[in-house]
């Protein structure tokens, strides 16, 4: 190892603050000191003995985000290769927010097995930012991935259309800012009075539909504080039919207990993509989420679950099945939801099955 990153890295061990590490590492990027700048981000990315695991993380992240968010090729190589280390979906989203997409291309362009993971999340994390991917070599390394069957293969290298509004984050080199489309609200949530549905017969929730419904929000329940409540619920059509809040306040649902009638707004297929995605990709209140390529096709899978299709369905097949669904937003004052920042409450309503599929999410710090 060069003396000069054995010098950076004692320095940083024995530091009250991490701000000369960051001068340090600028003035290597100002003089493209490239050799530097990859033995310190191994060096990093592997915590040896002494390591104080905060710092490190910190440092390792302004590094990453520098290189990412400099615009040049031997740069993004040098966060390619650590992403073989540490983290490639982040590296990717790094990347794609921060490079050119000429820059991309030549990542792609010659693959080796080692980068594939990165450069699957890398080529999805362009789509979301709608650039033009149906091309080479992006197709060339899409069909090479279904080849190899990874799971992000299944998703289109192009966004449908309630796709086109997702919320991605905005880098900086020492933070990240983005919006959340979910949380309490002061919209007028009073239900339209036309909005009615049969009253609620029961619970048909399969243990399959609640996995799926509730895929988007993996991170809030192992990263953070959250929780789910997933229903499936069958209604009668014999009976009077109600509006969507009072047939809510009979179902008994852990989510709604103790509470009055929730309020309810209409919503629409655009949006419950959104909240998914975001939910997904983001993460709740500890975590990171999965970032945008694993956020996508998590936020597809609580689609499928909410519009009764099974993880098998074609992603044009559950965008379809949810143009066709009803939906709703619904908040509660029951106290299940902790009511910070983090509150979801959507309701997916097939009306071809007389059911409705209801999901709830709350996290907290």
């Amino acid at each position: 190892m060069d003396k000069q990153v054995r010098k950076f890295l004692r320095d940083l061990r024995r530091a009250s603050s991490v701000e000369p590490a960051w001068e340090v590492i600028d003035d290597w990027v100002r003089t493209r000191d490239l050799l530097r700048l990859r033995q310190a981000a191994s060096a990093l990315t592997e915590p040896s003995a002494g390591t104080r695991e905060p710092v490190d993380r910190s440092v390792w992240d302004y590094l990453v985000r520098k290189l990412s968010l400099t615009p040049a090729l031997e740069f993004a190589l040098v966060v390619r290769d650590v992403a073989r280390l540490r983290d490639p979906a982040y590296l990717a989203s790094l990347v794609a927010s921060g490079q050119t997409v000429d820059v991309a291309e030549r990542l792609v362009a010659k693959p080796e097995i080692k980068d594939e993971e990165f450069l699957a999340c890398l080529v999805q994390e362009l789509a979301l930012r709608e650039t033009a991917v149906e091309r080479e070599p992006f197709v060339s390394l899409w069909r090479s991935l279904e080849a190899h069957r990874h799971p992000l293969a299944w998703l289109p290298l192009r966004l449908a259309e309630i796709e086109l509004e997702p919320e991605l984050p905005d880098y900086g080199e020492r933070g990240t800012s983005y919006t959340i489309p979910f949380g309490p609200t002061d919209v007028d949530m009073n239900e339209p009075r036309a909005d009615f549905v049969a009253r609620i017969k029961r619970d048909i929730t399969s243990p399959l539909e609640a996995d799926l419904c509730s895929k988007a929000f993996t991170d809030w329940l192992t990263n953070s504080n959250g929780k789910v409540d997933t229903h499936v619920l069958e209604l009668d059509g014999e009976l009077e039919a109600l509006p969507v809040a009072e047939a809510l306040a009979e179902a008994g649902i852990d989510c709604l207990a103790g509470g009055g009638a929730p309020r309810v707004v209409v919503a629409d297929a655009t949006e419950a993509f959104r909240i998914a995605f975001a939910a997904a990709s983001l993460g709740g209140a500890y975590g990171h989420g999965s970032r945008g390529a694993y956020g996508r096709l998590h936020a597809w899978t609580t689609l499928a679950g909410l519009t009764g299709l099974g993880a098998d369905a074609s992603l044009e097949a559950i965008a379809a099945a949810a143009e066709q669904t009803r939906w709703f937003r619904f908040e509660t004052d029951s106290g299940w939801f902790y009511g910070v920042a983090w509150d979801v409450g959507l309701m997916a309503y097939r009306t071809d099955e007389g059911a409705l599929a209801l999901l709830a999410a709350t996290d907290t710090d």
